[in-house]
């Protein structure tokens, strides 16, 4: 008889005595300690799913401020250049057969002329137009025209630096004759429901070119 047998023999044995054979129990989970395990899975599980919400939500808003600053940084790249080389404040100018008015939403600069060596021209003059365009409601910019003379050699622009532009601001420092300047433009976005918005302060003075 081997081994592994003698077990097996016993415990016929112990059948034909009328004892019933007892087994080991194996290990496991009450009722309790059962919804315990899945209340404490549950629970998990909610806090990973919020901290995955929250992460994502949070790169969207991050990834938005971002494009939000980089389309009213156009601002300094364009317009600010245009306020520093500003000879003066004019009262109005008509391009393409649109006529622009300084206000509070409009300015008319009037720029030394470019001329082909890289200097400014001191009588010749460009003239430039920094507006707030709200003719479409829902998607209103700031639009930069640029009127150049015969003689410079910049190129006539008609062009949109900053989309989405919520307000554009002119605050004058004194009444004619304008020496300055204060220009505020505000951009804003919305992305599901959240607003987004940049606000950006420019300044201006015009005594520093001939």
């Amino acid at each position: 008889m081997t081994p592994l047998e003698a077990p097996r023999l016993n415990h016929h044995a112990a059948d034909r005595r009328g004892n019933h054979a007892t087994w080991p129990q194996r290990p496991g989970l009450t009722l309790v300690e059962l919804m315990i395990s899945i209340f404490a899975l549950g629970f998990v599980t909610t806090i990973a799913s919020t901290l995955f919400i929250d992460s994502t939500r949070f790169v969207r808003d991050e990834g938005q401020r971002i494009v939000v600053g980089e389309n009213a940084g156009r601002v300094f790249t364009v317009l600010d250049p245009v306020l520093r080389q500003a000879k003066e404040v004019l009262d109005s100018v008509t391009i393409d057969g649109t006529e622009y008015s300084t206000g509070t939403t409009t300015v008319v600069l009037s720029l030394p002329s470019l001329l082909s060596d890289g200097s400014l021209s001191a009588s010749d003059t460009d003239t430039a137009v920094i507006t707030h365009d709200t003719s479409q409601a829902d998607y209103p910019v700031i639009r930069y025209l640029l009127d150049p003379a015969p003689t410079s050699t910049r190129a006539s622009l008609n062009q949109v630096v900053v989309e989405k532009a919520k307000d554009l601001y002119f605050r004058y420092t004194t009444a004619a004759p304008i020496t300055g300047l204060t220009m505020t433009i505000a951009v804003a976005d919305t992305v599901a429901g959240r607003s987004f918005t940049k606000t950006i302060v420019l300044y201006g003075t015009f005594r520093n070119h001939p």
